[in-house]
């Protein structure tokens, strides 16, 4: 174990590996896990920390991974129960002293019930799947790593006590799946069980359409997706659409702004195979993992998503200590502004300026 995740510094270190983009693409998550599935009261069919991978093995396209810090719960053990009625393979894998420990899930398992001493060593594990370490340890062009940005989204992970858990998700795409695994790991952003939907996966993301009012899926997210979509398993797309339209303002920045919050609500759609199966387009090489390719992606038309007013992103969360952008001229604060070519991040002191 290259992490003591009792040991908040080693943690927070570790965290600013990944691309501040991708911390702050996990706050959003937190923000959902906030804002629809507890005022929804949805915990009960909801499961989150899931992954999938190429299984190396060749028995399906893809692995899924479930990985947690304590046992699984009811919730999770009912998705258990419908994936493995679709013969897909699941692994749990929980951290035990600080230490990963993995066991593939069947029906005689949830029968008898799960216990500690059911699981093996990473590894064990490693062994029976044929596994080598055959990459590095993931980590991000610096560039995309910017300090500030990392500082405060972890600031908020602890603030909203989830901090382990994070680095635990990222530990484990980064230390095991990137480094044993010749495929990308992929996230999906939980499993829940709609009453009229059934068995769904989750993709949630802060985000605003381009230039021809698309949404964007990364391709290998829309492989995965498909083949869960020939299983009759939906794909329920939530977005905080980014109000700016501008890639330089954040989620903190939408949230400090009065005018730009005032409408900032989450929306959703329900994908379908004929839009994951569209041509690709391209992306800059920022919106990959690592921020050092570009990226394949599906269009999704905005106009497709279903505004849902009811469920403003965010509203009653308190973020006002959370460190702000600051001018490299005077080191006052710098907030979202709408100028004549749209919005922008600006200095609060600007007229003194020279």
């Amino acid at each position: 174990m290259m992490i003591d995740f009792n040991n908040n510094y080693q943690i927070k270190k570790f965290l600013k590996r990944d691309k501040h983009k991708l911390l702050e693409g996990m706050v959003v998550e937190e923000l959902f896990n906030r804002d629809i599935i507890q005022k929804q009261k949805w915990e009960n069919w909801f499961s989150k920390g899931w992954w999938a991978i190429q299984d190396p093995l060749a028995r399906l396209p893809y692995l899924l991974f479930h990985v947690s810090e304590n046992s699984p719960t009811e919730s999770d053990l009912e998705i258990y129960r419908l994936l493995i009625e679709k013969k897909f393979i699941i692994i749990h894998v929980k951290l035990i002293n600080n230490n990963l420990f993995f066991l593939e899930i069947n029906n005689q398992i949830l029968n008898s019930g799960i216990r500690d001493n059911n699981y093996i060593h990473e590894y064990v594990f490693l062994a029976s799947y044929r596994l080598i370490k055959n990459r590095k340890v993931h980590l991000a062009e610096k560039e995309y790593r910017n300090s500030l940005l990392q500082d405060r989204t972890i600031m908020f992970f602890e603030q909203t006590t989830v901090l382990k858990e994070v680095a635990l998700q990222r530990y484990f795409a980064n230390y095991f799946l990137t480094v044993n695994f010749t495929g990308y790991p992929i996230n999906l952003d939980g499993f829940i069980i709609f009453s009229d939907y059934g068995l769904s996966v989750l993709e949630v993301k802060f985000k605003y359409p381009d230039s021809n009012n698309n949404y964007g899926i990364n391709k290998g997210q829309a492989q995965l997706f498909t083949w869960f979509l020939e299983n009759n398993i939906n794909i329920a797309h939530y977005i905080a659409q980014n109000p700016s339209g501008s890639k330089e303002i954040g989620i903190f920045e939408v949230l400090a702004s009065q005018e730009l919050k005032s409408n900032f609500c989450w929306e959703y759609h329900i994908l379908n195979i004929e839009e994951l199966n569209k041509e690709d387009s391209t992306a800059p090489k920022e919106t990959s993992i690592g921020g050092n390719k570009k990226v394949r992606f599906k269009s999704i038309p905005a106009n497709k998503f279903i505004k849902l007013d009811q469920f403003p992103v965010s509203y009653d969360l308190d973020l006002a200590e959370l460190p702000k952008k600051t001018c490299p001229i005077c080191d006052s604060d710098l907030v979202a502004r709408n100028g004549k070519y749209g919005y922008f991040m600006g200095c609060t002191n600007y007229k003194n300026h020279q």
